[in-house]
């Protein structure tokens, strides 16, 4: 029992002696059965409004991260994606080979290319030597005979000299 409801008691039955009781009852009925310091002003209601608006703010914006967070949450790969991905992902060994495989074939590649380009340089030598053998015997064909008529007519020319 609180500390007002004694003198509360006293207060009704002494209307009750001056008023009666049914008027008695309707005015302790009309003052409220507590102490008016714990009556909510405006400024307390304002003040609790203001407190209601900043936590629903809180909560709206908590509600947004929850909602991010679980969007973030269901991007992320679950145990199959992650199993699947280690049984496509293939191993150490494998990947040598693929590598070992690779360097073969390309060693192949180049091996066949140094003999086309081997052969390539063969045939420009045969082409390169049959051109200056033949531009050497068109310069003898015209130069032998050239010399030859020179020494004539130079002994020739000695003998009547």
């Amino acid at each position: 029992m609180s500390e007002i409801e004694p003198i509360r008691a006293r207060i009704l039955a002494k209307l009750a002696e001056l008023l009666g009781d049914e008027e008695a009852a309707a005015i302790m009925e009309s003052i409220p059965p507590f102490d008016w310091s714990e009556l909510a002003t405006k400024a307390d209601l304002a003040a609790l409004d203001l407190k209601v608006e900043r936590l629903t703010s809180d909560v709206e914006r908590l509600t947004s991260d929850v909602e991010r967070l679980t969007s973030d949450v269901e991007r992320l790969p679950t145990r199959e994606d992650l199993l699947q991905f280690r049984v496509d992902t293939p191993t150490k060994a494998e990947m040598a080979d693929a590598i070992a495989s690779s360097e073969s074939r390309m060693t192949s590649r180049m091996e066949s290319m140094e003999h086309r380009i081997e052969a390539s340089l063969h045939d420009l030598r045969a082409e390169l030597h049959e051109t200056v053998h033949a531009a050497f015997m068109r310069v003898m064909t015209l130069l032998v005979p050239t010399t030859l008529t020179g020494i004539g007519i130079a002994f020739t020319a000695a003998k009547f000299a």
